[in-house]
Protein backbone atom coordinates (compact mmCIF):
# COMPACT_ATOMS: atom_id res chain seq x y z
CA UNK A 1 0.00 0.00 0.00
CA UNK A 2 2.71 2.55 1.17
CA UNK A 3 4.90 2.09 -2.01
CA UNK A 4 1.38 2.39 -4.32
CA UNK A 5 0.42 5.70 -2.40
CA UNK A 6 4.25 6.84 -3.00
CA UNK A 7 3.83 5.59 -6.95
CA UNK A 8 1.20 7.71 -7.22
CA UNK A 9 2.70 11.07 -5.75
CA UNK A 10 5.87 11.06 -8.14
CA UNK A 11 3.04 10.38 -10.68
CA UNK A 12 1.20 13.71 -9.62
CA UNK A 13 4.16 15.58 -9.12
CA UNK A 14 6.07 14.33 -12.40
CA UNK A 15 2.92 15.57 -14.48
CA UNK A 16 2.68 18.77 -12.80
CA UNK A 17 6.52 19.80 -13.52
CA UNK A 18 5.79 18.63 -16.81
CA UNK A 19 2.94 21.29 -17.46
CA UNK A 20 4.49 23.88 -15.42
CA UNK A 21 7.91 23.49 -17.87
CA UNK A 22 5.61 23.14 -21.14
CA UNK A 23 4.56 26.89 -21.01
CA UNK A 24 1.82 26.05 -22.67
CA UNK A 25 -0.85 29.19 -22.73
CA UNK A 26 -3.66 28.00 -21.75
CA UNK A 27 -6.91 30.51 -20.81
CA UNK A 28 -7.20 29.80 -16.33
CA UNK A 29 -10.54 28.48 -15.61
CA UNK A 30 -12.76 28.21 -12.39
CA UNK A 31 -14.03 25.64 -10.24
CA UNK A 32 -16.87 24.32 -11.88
CA UNK A 33 -15.90 24.98 -15.21
CA UNK A 34 -15.05 21.34 -17.31
CA UNK A 35 -16.78 18.83 -15.12
CA UNK A 36 -18.14 15.70 -16.80
CA UNK A 37 -20.54 13.33 -15.64
CA UNK A 38 -19.83 9.14 -16.56
CA UNK A 39 -21.87 5.89 -17.06
CA UNK A 40 -20.11 2.45 -17.47
CA UNK A 41 -21.19 -1.40 -17.38
CA UNK A 42 -19.21 -3.78 -18.38
CA UNK A 43 -17.63 -7.47 -16.87
CA UNK A 44 -15.31 -8.22 -14.01
CA UNK A 45 -12.86 -11.18 -13.72
CA UNK A 46 -12.12 -12.08 -10.26
CA UNK A 47 -8.65 -13.47 -9.05
CA UNK A 48 -9.49 -15.57 -5.82
CA UNK A 49 -8.89 -17.89 -3.95
CA UNK A 50 -8.35 -21.62 -6.30
CA UNK A 51 -9.03 -19.38 -9.13
CA UNK A 52 -6.43 -21.17 -11.21
CA UNK A 53 -9.09 -24.00 -10.81
CA UNK A 54 -11.66 -22.45 -12.27
CA UNK A 55 -13.30 -21.38 -15.90
CA UNK A 56 -12.51 -18.12 -16.23
CA UNK A 57 -15.69 -17.50 -18.14
CA UNK A 58 -17.86 -18.76 -14.93
CA UNK A 59 -16.09 -16.05 -13.17
CA UNK A 60 -16.77 -12.98 -15.32
CA UNK A 61 -19.46 -10.83 -13.32
CA UNK A 62 -21.60 -8.15 -13.75
CA UNK A 63 -20.19 -4.66 -12.41
CA UNK A 64 -21.39 -0.95 -13.07
CA UNK A 65 -20.34 2.52 -12.14
CA UNK A 66 -21.28 6.25 -11.80
CA UNK A 67 -18.82 8.71 -11.91
CA UNK A 68 -18.51 12.51 -11.79
CA UNK A 69 -15.32 14.34 -12.04
CA UNK A 70 -13.02 17.91 -13.09
CA UNK A 71 -10.68 18.68 -15.35
CA UNK A 72 -8.02 20.99 -13.66
CA UNK A 73 -5.76 21.62 -17.12
CA UNK A 74 -5.75 19.68 -19.89
CA UNK A 75 -3.07 17.24 -18.58
CA UNK A 76 -4.51 16.49 -15.50
CA UNK A 77 -8.53 15.71 -13.93
CA UNK A 78 -10.14 13.91 -10.91
CA UNK A 79 -12.93 12.01 -10.48
CA UNK A 80 -14.81 10.26 -7.35
CA UNK A 81 -17.27 6.78 -8.82
CA UNK A 82 -19.35 4.70 -7.16
CA UNK A 83 -19.58 1.30 -8.69
CA UNK A 84 -21.74 -1.71 -7.66
CA UNK A 85 -21.36 -5.04 -8.86
CA UNK A 86 -21.05 -9.10 -8.20
CA UNK A 87 -17.42 -11.49 -7.43
CA UNK A 88 -18.25 -14.59 -8.69
CA UNK A 89 -15.67 -17.33 -7.33
CA UNK A 90 -14.38 -21.17 -7.37
CA UNK A 91 -15.59 -22.79 -3.87
CA UNK A 92 -14.12 -26.29 -3.45
CA UNK A 93 -14.67 -28.36 -0.20
CA UNK A 94 -15.14 -32.35 0.17
CA UNK A 95 -18.93 -32.12 -0.82
CA UNK A 96 -18.53 -29.21 -2.72
CA UNK A 97 -17.07 -28.29 -6.24
CA UNK A 98 -19.21 -24.93 -7.47
CA UNK A 99 -19.34 -21.58 -7.79
CA UNK A 100 -20.86 -18.81 -5.67
CA UNK A 101 -21.01 -14.71 -6.34
CA UNK A 102 -20.78 -11.90 -3.36
CA UNK A 103 -22.19 -9.04 -4.24
CA UNK A 104 -20.08 -5.49 -3.56
CA UNK A 105 -20.79 -1.65 -3.74
CA UNK A 106 -18.02 0.62 -3.18
CA UNK A 107 -16.63 4.58 -4.16
CA UNK A 108 -13.26 5.41 -5.48
CA UNK A 109 -11.20 8.25 -6.07
CA UNK A 110 -9.16 8.34 -9.28
CA UNK A 111 -6.18 10.67 -10.69
CA UNK A 112 -6.33 11.08 -14.57
CA UNK A 113 -4.10 12.00 -16.86
CA UNK A 114 -4.39 12.61 -20.69
CA UNK A 115 -1.37 11.10 -21.85
CA UNK A 116 -1.66 12.75 -25.21
CA UNK A 117 -2.15 16.27 -24.26
CA UNK A 118 0.77 15.32 -21.52
CA UNK A 119 2.95 14.05 -24.11
CA UNK A 120 2.09 15.93 -26.83
CA UNK A 121 0.33 19.25 -27.42
CA UNK A 122 -3.64 19.98 -26.48
CA UNK A 123 -6.25 20.01 -29.31
CA UNK A 124 -9.65 20.10 -27.98
CA UNK A 125 -11.42 18.48 -31.11
CA UNK A 126 -8.92 15.65 -30.93
CA UNK A 127 -10.92 12.42 -31.64
CA UNK A 128 -9.27 10.02 -29.08
CA UNK A 129 -7.64 10.75 -26.15
CA UNK A 130 -5.50 8.18 -24.06
CA UNK A 131 -6.31 8.44 -20.04
CA UNK A 132 -4.35 7.12 -17.80
CA UNK A 133 -5.89 6.13 -14.20
CA UNK A 134 -4.37 5.92 -10.83
CA UNK A 135 -6.42 5.90 -7.99
CA UNK A 136 -7.70 4.33 -4.62
CA UNK A 137 -11.32 2.90 -3.60
CA UNK A 138 -13.46 1.44 -0.81
CA UNK A 139 -15.58 -1.38 -1.28
CA UNK A 140 -18.17 -2.95 1.23
CA UNK A 141 -19.01 -6.74 0.30
CA UNK A 142 -22.60 -8.01 0.87
CA UNK A 143 -23.95 -10.18 3.47
CA UNK A 144 -24.20 -14.08 1.73
CA UNK A 145 -25.86 -17.23 3.29
CA UNK A 146 -24.70 -20.42 2.96
CA UNK A 147 -26.34 -22.68 0.00
CA UNK A 148 -25.46 -25.60 -1.79
CA UNK A 149 -22.86 -23.64 -3.78
CA UNK A 150 -21.07 -21.64 -1.39
CA UNK A 151 -20.19 -20.67 1.75
CA UNK A 152 -21.46 -18.24 4.09
CA UNK A 153 -19.99 -14.25 3.90
CA UNK A 154 -19.92 -12.03 6.84
CA UNK A 155 -19.86 -8.27 5.64
CA UNK A 156 -15.98 -7.05 4.65
CA UNK A 157 -14.55 -3.99 3.67
CA UNK A 158 -11.48 -3.27 1.90
CA UNK A 159 -9.46 -0.58 0.71
CA UNK A 160 -8.27 -1.00 -2.98
CA UNK A 161 -5.39 0.67 -4.91
CA UNK A 162 -6.35 0.57 -8.97
CA UNK A 163 -3.93 2.16 -11.73
CA UNK A 164 -5.73 1.57 -15.04
CA UNK A 165 -6.35 2.87 -18.51
CA UNK A 166 -9.37 4.61 -20.74
CA UNK A 167 -9.85 5.46 -24.05
CA UNK A 168 -11.96 8.18 -24.67
CA UNK A 169 -13.56 8.72 -28.37
CA UNK A 170 -14.90 11.94 -28.77
CA UNK A 171 -18.55 11.58 -30.87
CA UNK A 172 -19.56 15.85 -29.88
CA UNK A 173 -18.34 19.05 -27.75
CA UNK A 174 -20.32 17.39 -25.38
CA UNK A 175 -20.30 13.70 -25.74
CA UNK A 176 -17.80 10.65 -25.88
CA UNK A 177 -17.94 6.97 -25.72
CA UNK A 178 -14.73 5.59 -23.39
CA UNK A 179 -13.69 2.05 -22.83
CA UNK A 180 -11.68 1.80 -20.13
CA UNK A 181 -9.66 -1.09 -18.32
CA UNK A 182 -8.46 -0.99 -14.47
CA UNK A 183 -6.61 -3.27 -12.06
CA UNK A 184 -8.04 -3.92 -8.98
CA UNK A 185 -5.78 -4.86 -5.93
CA UNK A 186 -8.84 -6.45 -2.82
CA UNK A 187 -8.06 -7.73 1.01
CA UNK A 188 -7.72 -11.42 1.02
CA UNK A 189 -10.87 -11.84 2.82
CA UNK A 190 -13.32 -9.94 0.18
CA UNK A 191 -14.94 -12.82 -1.45
CA UNK A 192 -15.95 -13.94 2.14
CA UNK A 193 -13.23 -16.40 1.96
CA UNK A 194 -9.53 -16.14 3.37
CA UNK A 195 -6.83 -19.06 2.16
CA UNK A 196 -3.31 -17.35 3.10
CA UNK A 197 -3.31 -15.43 -0.03
CA UNK A 198 -2.04 -12.09 0.53
CA UNK A 199 -4.54 -10.15 -2.16
CA UNK A 200 -7.28 -11.05 -4.37
CA UNK A 201 -7.43 -8.86 -7.40
CA UNK A 202 -10.22 -7.37 -10.19
CA UNK A 203 -10.07 -6.67 -12.99
CA UNK A 204 -12.89 -4.42 -15.13
CA UNK A 205 -13.70 -4.10 -18.54
CA UNK A 206 -16.17 -1.09 -19.09
CA UNK A 207 -17.60 0.61 -21.63
CA UNK A 208 -19.94 3.73 -21.62
CA UNK A 209 -20.06 7.73 -22.23
CA UNK A 210 -19.11 10.65 -20.72
CA UNK A 211 -21.06 14.34 -20.74
CA UNK A 212 -19.13 17.56 -20.40
CA UNK A 213 -21.09 20.18 -18.83
CA UNK A 214 -21.44 23.23 -20.96
CA UNK A 215 -18.50 25.03 -19.35
CA UNK A 216 -16.09 22.84 -21.26
CA UNK A 217 -12.83 22.48 -22.86
CA UNK A 218 -9.39 25.05 -22.90
CA UNK A 219 -8.83 27.92 -24.41
CA UNK A 220 -5.23 28.24 -25.78
CA UNK A 221 -3.90 31.29 -25.81
CA UNK A 222 -1.27 33.38 -27.85
CA UNK A 223 2.28 33.71 -26.33
CA UNK A 224 3.56 37.28 -26.40
CA UNK A 225 5.21 37.78 -29.87
CA UNK A 226 9.26 38.68 -29.09
CA UNK A 227 8.97 40.13 -32.78
CA UNK A 228 6.28 42.55 -31.08
CA UNK A 229 8.26 43.46 -28.14
CA UNK A 230 11.06 44.04 -29.87
CA UNK A 231 9.29 46.59 -32.36
CA UNK A 232 7.88 48.14 -29.33
CA UNK A 233 11.13 48.45 -27.49
CA UNK A 234 12.81 49.72 -30.64
CA UNK A 235 9.72 52.47 -31.08
CA UNK A 236 10.33 53.71 -27.19
CA UNK A 237 14.41 54.20 -28.02
CA UNK A 238 13.65 56.27 -30.58
CA UNK A 239 10.98 58.94 -29.26
CA UNK A 240 13.26 58.90 -26.38
CA UNK A 241 16.87 59.72 -28.80
CA UNK A 242 14.42 62.18 -30.64
CA UNK A 243 13.63 64.07 -27.25
CA UNK A 244 17.32 63.93 -26.08
CA UNK A 245 18.34 65.73 -29.27
CA UNK A 246 15.29 68.18 -29.19
CA UNK A 247 16.38 68.96 -25.63
CA UNK A 248 19.80 69.36 -26.90
CA UNK A 249 18.25 71.83 -29.40
CA UNK A 250 16.96 73.80 -26.81
CA UNK A 251 19.91 74.23 -24.46
CA UNK A 252 21.46 75.88 -27.41
CA UNK A 253 18.63 78.61 -27.85
CA UNK A 254 18.76 82.00 -26.62
CA UNK A 255 16.79 82.81 -23.23
CA UNK A 256 13.79 83.71 -24.41
CA UNK A 257 12.52 87.45 -22.97
CA UNK A 258 9.33 85.92 -21.33
CA UNK A 259 9.90 83.73 -17.75
CA UNK A 260 8.96 80.94 -19.19
CA UNK A 261 9.28 77.18 -17.25
CA UNK A 262 10.94 74.29 -18.78
CA UNK A 263 8.94 71.30 -17.46
CA UNK A 264 10.83 67.94 -18.47
CA UNK A 265 9.50 64.52 -19.47
CA UNK A 266 10.97 61.88 -20.30
CA UNK A 267 9.13 59.16 -22.78
CA UNK A 268 7.05 56.86 -21.20
CA UNK A 269 8.72 53.00 -20.76
CA UNK A 270 6.75 49.76 -21.49
CA UNK A 271 7.98 46.32 -19.97
CA UNK A 272 6.21 43.22 -21.39
CA UNK A 273 5.16 40.44 -19.07
CA UNK A 274 4.37 36.71 -20.26
CA UNK A 275 1.42 35.16 -19.50
CA UNK A 276 0.92 34.82 -15.93
CA UNK A 277 4.13 36.22 -14.93
CA UNK A 278 5.64 38.91 -13.06
CA UNK A 279 9.12 38.42 -13.67
CA UNK A 280 10.92 40.47 -15.71
CA UNK A 281 12.42 39.37 -19.40
CA UNK A 282 16.14 39.48 -19.76
CA UNK A 283 15.02 41.68 -22.98
CA UNK A 284 13.12 43.96 -21.25
CA UNK A 285 16.07 45.34 -19.08
CA UNK A 286 18.07 47.31 -21.38
CA UNK A 287 15.38 49.90 -22.09
CA UNK A 288 14.27 50.20 -18.19
CA UNK A 289 18.23 50.68 -17.54
CA UNK A 290 17.90 53.74 -20.09
CA UNK A 291 14.80 54.76 -18.61
CA UNK A 292 16.23 55.16 -15.15
CA UNK A 293 19.22 56.58 -16.20
CA UNK A 294 17.33 59.42 -18.14
CA UNK A 295 14.89 59.87 -14.85
CA UNK A 296 18.13 60.29 -12.53
CA UNK A 297 19.79 62.84 -15.45
CA UNK A 298 16.81 64.87 -15.08
CA UNK A 299 15.37 64.72 -11.30
CA UNK A 300 12.19 63.20 -11.87
CA UNK A 301 9.60 61.14 -10.49
CA UNK A 302 8.23 58.18 -11.75
CA UNK A 303 4.88 56.41 -11.65
CA UNK A 304 4.59 53.05 -12.35
CA UNK A 305 1.42 51.39 -13.52
CA UNK A 306 0.53 47.72 -13.54
CA UNK A 307 -2.14 46.14 -16.00
CA UNK A 308 -2.95 42.57 -16.61
CA UNK A 309 -4.79 41.34 -20.19
CA UNK A 310 -8.87 40.76 -19.41
CA UNK A 311 -8.19 37.59 -21.91
CA UNK A 312 -6.94 35.50 -18.73
CA UNK A 313 -7.87 34.77 -15.50
CA UNK A 314 -10.36 36.57 -12.76
CA UNK A 315 -10.62 40.49 -11.71
CA UNK A 316 -9.28 39.15 -8.54
CA UNK A 317 -6.26 37.66 -9.78
CA UNK A 318 -5.68 40.19 -12.58
CA UNK A 319 -5.66 43.09 -9.78
CA UNK A 320 -2.95 41.07 -7.97
CA UNK A 321 -0.97 40.19 -10.43
CA UNK A 322 -0.61 44.28 -12.23
CA UNK A 323 0.41 45.11 -8.63
CA UNK A 324 3.60 42.33 -8.56
CA UNK A 325 4.77 43.81 -12.14
CA UNK A 326 4.50 47.08 -10.57
CA UNK A 327 6.13 45.73 -7.86
CA UNK A 328 8.88 44.27 -9.81
CA UNK A 329 9.37 47.21 -12.11
CA UNK A 330 10.05 49.51 -8.90
CA UNK A 331 12.45 47.00 -7.49
CA UNK A 332 14.38 47.15 -10.65
CA UNK A 333 14.36 50.66 -11.03
CA UNK A 334 15.96 51.22 -7.59
CA UNK A 335 18.57 48.54 -8.78
CA UNK A 336 19.51 51.09 -11.08
CA UNK A 337 19.65 53.86 -8.60
CA UNK A 338 16.84 55.41 -8.59
CA UNK A 339 15.07 56.84 -5.29
CA UNK A 340 12.77 55.31 -3.72
CA UNK A 341 10.96 58.30 -2.64
CA UNK A 342 10.72 59.55 -6.00
CA UNK A 343 8.89 55.98 -7.13
CA UNK A 344 4.49 56.02 -6.74
CA UNK A 345 3.16 52.39 -8.03
CA UNK A 346 -0.60 51.46 -9.33
CA UNK A 347 -2.09 48.63 -10.13
CA UNK A 348 -5.02 48.28 -12.64
CA UNK A 349 -5.46 44.44 -13.11
CA UNK A 350 -7.81 44.12 -16.21
CA UNK A 351 -10.59 47.24 -15.46
CA UNK A 352 -8.49 49.03 -17.61
CA UNK A 353 -6.64 48.33 -21.20
CA UNK A 354 -4.36 50.68 -22.62
CA UNK A 355 -3.68 48.23 -25.93
CA UNK A 356 -7.26 47.96 -26.96
CA UNK A 357 -6.88 46.30 -30.46
CA UNK A 358 -3.83 43.87 -29.26
CA UNK A 359 -4.68 41.52 -26.10
CA UNK A 360 -2.17 40.00 -25.21
CA UNK A 361 0.20 43.47 -25.24
CA UNK A 362 -1.96 44.69 -22.07
CA UNK A 363 -0.09 42.23 -19.92
CA UNK A 364 2.37 45.56 -19.41
CA UNK A 365 3.56 48.03 -16.92
CA UNK A 366 4.05 51.71 -18.26
CA UNK A 367 6.28 54.07 -16.95
CA UNK A 368 5.67 57.90 -16.72
CA UNK A 369 7.65 60.28 -15.61
CA UNK A 370 7.79 64.54 -14.81
CA UNK A 371 9.07 67.26 -12.39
Amino acid sequence: MKKFLLSAVAIVFATSTFAQTAEKAIKQYGFWDNWFIQVQGGVSENFSDNYERANILKVLSPVGTIGVGKYFSPEVGARIQFTAGQARNKYITNSINDYYHTNFIGGNFDALFNLNNIFGQYKENRVFNLIGIVGLGFEYGLHRDADSKGPAVGRTRTISPRIGLQGDFRLSDAWSFNLEANGNLDADNFNGIVSGRKNDARLNILAGFTYKFPARGFKVLSAVDPSAISALNDKINAQRQEIENLQNQLKNQPAPQTNTQVVTKTTPAVVIFKIGKSAIEENQKAALYNFANSIKANGQKVTIIGYADKGTGSTERNMKLSQDRADAVSKALQGYGVDSNNITTEAKGDTEQPFVNTNDWNRVVILTSAE
